[in-house]
């Protein structure tokens, strides 16, 4: 029988709810050691069920869920080693009313599930016993802390604010591998987990004869709640079983309706807890080793050497603020075990904003980073000043000396964050080789950061208003060089709102930001000049170019109307403005400013399993865009869907158009240029994720009409062939045709181009990498974890020419027209000399090849809870050399970054957690 209208569904939960305590035959007819020693549908054994639909807690009508929790008297303990054989869990009210979300939504679940609550003053425990009915076919792959491995497993959401909309997730595999996370979101999807929550908490399982039993214990100091004699908390309960690709839940939410924590049920009654949040002191040492190919080191060099020693000392600390709020701090904080950043050419306009994954930064982002407005990978970056030295010894990344963090929500439903941090001056050590001189330059002043953001929930929908402002400060001296190459003072503020109507099922979101940056004239002509705006461009007479003036504001604004609930049909349209002026890339990041934007989508899905799928969809988004001069810039049409057979394996398609426009960024500075109209496609295919060997691939194409082409295809590979060992593969492989690549803007041309020539080139590029990652699991808490990324790269140039006209999209080529060009002989890069009548200028063949080899090993011991020991291996090679001409890469090439000349870095690192 098929599930496919919410009538069916809710008569599937009210028989599923009935059936409490009654051995079904779905279930597995051995009963549980409880089972066996206490009658099954006692008063101790099961909470008492009625008949129970599941609803939104926002709406009115709906009626709660409810558990209780069993007190442990003084003299009873429970010690958490996943046996269920303490005397409090023979008292315990068990609950095993569960429904299948997936793969048959509404259905009762093929085994059996029991769990119950316990508590003392300062913590919970939550016991369970999942019945197997072959236990020899459970999945328990050991992994290291938040990796489960695939593992079967149970997972307990709390919403320990009981605000319907965050909630902290604690979960163990049969394994006995823990994982913990945090969601700031009431979204009916996963993406919002924060993994960097890491609190100090224990738990194990057994696997034995009918399935296998868990326990977990989790002290009330480390959850975050609004202190009362009685202390309710909204919880969830939910049980994987990767053997049968299903997800069951205590309360299944169903997949067509909006919001998730909102649904949740009640965990009542917690009375005299103690919420006393001790100081978490975490000092750590670290020392590392750095060893540079000889073949790097030139001999000329007065700062080369074959090996760097250094050590260093910190600590991190975590300390309660009342019930609600909790201050984190990190002086002097060290990253070596975080993975590097992958290896890239970009030779577009924009910068490149790689994620964070400093754990200090990362926990707690979801209050912070307020549409763009703070990018936390600022704080601690590479130094860059310029400096013009014959030799010149930089510092790899700016010192943090110290950083603090305030989070939390109060029992008014306020959420609070605010972040500080200090980062210290930073100078490279330069040599005249014609003086002999050695001497210092200032490459970063030092500067402070702040951040502050507060959003109150209203009413029982969740709706939310919000304030977020941003500022630095750099010490800057009047006669500062660096006075002229960065901003004084930089500062940005908004408002942002989230209205949800009718239950969550339709949110009107909306902001208003406003933006300023302090500086001298050299230092805003450069933010004027930057590619978010160009106000240097000579068609641009909308906007204000002026080279004298020492400050910049902005505006941004946007709304969105969406329906995010509906069996079938979804929507929704947006609309938004960034001034030209609008800047809030010293704190933040911005691609581009001066935009006037609009989109729409249209999707319409199943969600209900059918006689072919398990579930499908199909989208239609439209967006267009105009710059701050009503010239329409590039925007695009797409037809997207996806399909999830019932086997689980799934496989989508994207059809795109985009049509001529004008774009006011090819030039880089110089007048709009035309672009050409566009198709593209693009699909996916993959089997079914939760199987041990997985594979997954996707590609793209796109030409357009002025020849330009591309094409993409990349894939993963899963191996979980048992045990502790994962092994992973991603290869990519990329071929393109671009007939607009930009070279440079030269003096000496037409005034249809206002006197400048805006040379472009053919470029024929290729690319390919592979990212590799292999982890072994010692036990839950000892681990070895390897990534590795060979990468290459090639570009060659040919056709070149200038821009015909403002607003064109053809070139004046090289070598027609009356023009000549000519390209000279010997090594690269070779020079290219342009004729045009009396006018001759030259300009570099920038052909290229890159190879690149990073890699990181980290050996993590978690030999006490929360205290590690880290051994640290990470390898930087890499070359890019000036090349005339390079083959396009063939897919092996990358593996020949193994022999390139580079860097091995060598680190322990020890960590030691103090409650105090």
């Amino acid at each position: 029988m098929h599930l496919t209208s919410p009538a069916s569904w809710t008569a599937f939960a009210a028989a599923v709810a009935l059936s409490v305590g009654i051995q079904s035959t779905a279930y597995p007819a051995a009963p549980s050691r409880l089972s066996q020693e206490i009658p099954p549908g006692s008063a101790a054994q099961e909470d008492t069920i009625q008949e129970w639909v599941p609803c939104r807690r926002t709406l009115p009508s709906c009626v709660s869920k409810t558990l209780g929790a069993t007190r442990l008297e003084e003299d009873e303990s429970v010690d958490v080693d996943g046996r269920l054989d303490e005397g409090i869990w023979r008292r315990a009210s068990f609950t095993s009313d569960f429904t299948q979300r997936s793969p048959n939504p509404g259905a009762p679940p093929t085994e059996r599930t029991e769990f119950a609550f316990v508590y003392t003053e300062t913590a919970l425990y939550i016991g369970a016993r999942m019945y197997a009915e072959d236990p020899s076919q459970i999945r328990a792959i050991l992994a290291r802390r938040d990796d489960g491995g695939d593992s079967e497993r149970i997972i307990v959401n709390i919403d320990s604010y009981q605000n319907r909309r965050t909630y902290y997730s604690i979960a163990v595999t049969a394994a006995g591998s823990r994982l913990d996370w945090f969601t700031g979101e009431d979204a009916n999807n996963f993406r919002e987990r924060d993994y960097s929550w890491n609190p100090v908490w224990s738990a194990d399982a057994v696997i034995d004869s009918v399935g296998w039993t868990a326990e977990m214990r989790i002290p009330f100091s480390q959850l975050r709640f609004n202190q009362a004699e009685l202390v309710d908390f909204g919880v969830n309960v939910n049980r994987y079983i990767p053997g049968r690709n299903e997800d069951i839940y205590w309360i299944a939410v169903p997949r067509d309706e909006a919001g998730w924590t909102s649904w949740f049920g009640d965990l009542e009654g917690l009375s005299q807890i103690k919420m006393r949040r001790p100081v978490e002191f975490v000092p750590y040492v670290a020392g590392g080793a750095r060893v540079v190919s000889s073949t790097l080191l030139d001999p000329a060099d007065p700062f080369t050497s074959r090996s760097q020693t250094d050590g260093r000392a910190g600590a991190d600390l975590k300390m309660g603020i009342g019930p609600s709020l909790t201050l984190d701090a990190t002086f002097n904080p060290d990253f070596g075990q975080v993975e590097a950043d992958p290896a890239e050419v970009n030779l577009s306009a924009f910068p490149t904003f790689f994620p964070e994954r400093r754990p200090f930064f990362v926990e707690g982002k979801e209050l912070l980073e307020a549409e763009g407005l703070f990018y936390s990978r600022r704080i601690g970056a590479r130094p860059r000043g310029s400096v013009d030295a014959d030799w010149v010894d930089r510092p790899r990344n700016t010192t943090i000396l110290a950083a603090g963090k305030l989070t939390g929500r109060t029992p008014g439903g306020l959420a609070v964050g605010a972040l500080a941090s200090v980062t210290a001056e930073e100078t490279a050590s330069t040599y005249d080789e014609t003086t002999g001189e050695f001497g210092e330059a200032r490459v970063e002043p030092a500067t402070v950061w702040a951040v502050a953001s507060l959003r109150q929930q209203i009413g029982p929908e969740g709706t939310t208003v919000g304030l977020s402002a941003t500022g630095v400060r750099r010490d800057l001296g009047a006669r500062d060089d660096l006075l002229f190459q960065m901003n004084r003072e930089a500062f940005a503020a908004q408002a942002d709102w989230n209205i949800r109507i009718d239950g969550g099922n339709y949110e009107l979101r909306g902001l208003a930001a406003g933006s300023r940056v302090n500086g001298s004239a050299p230092a805003i002509q450069r933010v004027q000049e930057f590619s978010a705006r160009y106000f240097q461009r000579p068609d641009a007479d909308y906007v204000d170019y002026d080279t004298t003036r020492t400050s910049l504001s902005g505006y941004r604004a946007r709304l969105e109307f969406e329906r995010e609930s509906a069996v079938h049909w979804l929507w929704g349209v947006g609309f938004g403005a960034t001034s030209p002026g609008f800047e809030i890339n010293d704190a933040g990041r911005l691609r581009k400013a001066d935009r006037i934007e609009g989109e729409a989508r249209l999707e319409y899905r199943e969600t209900q399993p059918g006689s072919t799928f398990q579930e499908w969809s199909v989208q239609l988004d439209a967006e267009s865009a105009w710059n701050y001069g009503w010239v329409r810039q590039p925007g695009e049409i797409e037809l997207s869907s996806r399909f999830t057979l019932l086997s689980f394996w799934g496989f989508g398609a994207e059809v795109g158009f985009r049509p001529r426009a004008q774009s006011d960024f090819l030039t880089r500075g110089g007048p709009s240029m035309g672009t050409s109209s566009n198709v593209s496609f693009q699909g996916n295919f993959n089997t079914d994720r939760r199987k041990l060997t997985t594979f997954r691939l996707n590609f793209h194409y796109n030409r357009g009409e002025l020849g330009d082409w591309g094409a993409w295809a990349g894939g993963r590979i899963e191996f979980k062939p048992g045990g502790a060992f994962q092994l992973s593969f991603e290869p990519e492989y990329a071929r393109w045709y671009e007939t607009r690549q930009y070279v440079g803007t030269f003096e000496g041309g037409s005034p249809a181009t206002f006197g400048s020539r805006y040379v472009f080139g053919h470029l024929e590029g290729s690319e390919v990498n592979m990212q590799i990652r292999l982890n072994y699991a010692f036990t839950p808490d000892i681990s070895l974890e390897g990534y590795a990324e060979p990468f290459a790269a090639a570009g060659t140039f040919s056709r070149y020419g200038e821009l015909e006209a403002t607003g064109s999209r053809f070139l004046r080529t090289y070598g027609t027209d009356g023009t000549t060009i000519e390209e000279s002989d010997g090594p690269a890069p070779r020079e290219i000399t342009v004729t045009d009548g009396d006018d001759t200028f030259s300009f570099d063949r920038e052909d290229y090849q890159a190879l690149s080899f990073r890699s990181n090993v980290v050996f993590r011991w978690e030999w006490r809870p929360n205290s590690t020991l880290y051994l640290i291996w990470q390898v930087d090679n890499g070359s890019g050399i000036p090349v005339t001409r390079p083959d396009p890469v063939a897919p092996g090439d990358a593996w020949r970054s193994l022999s390139e000349p580079g860097q091995n870095f060598f680190a322990i690192k020890a960590a030691y957690w103090l409650p105090i």
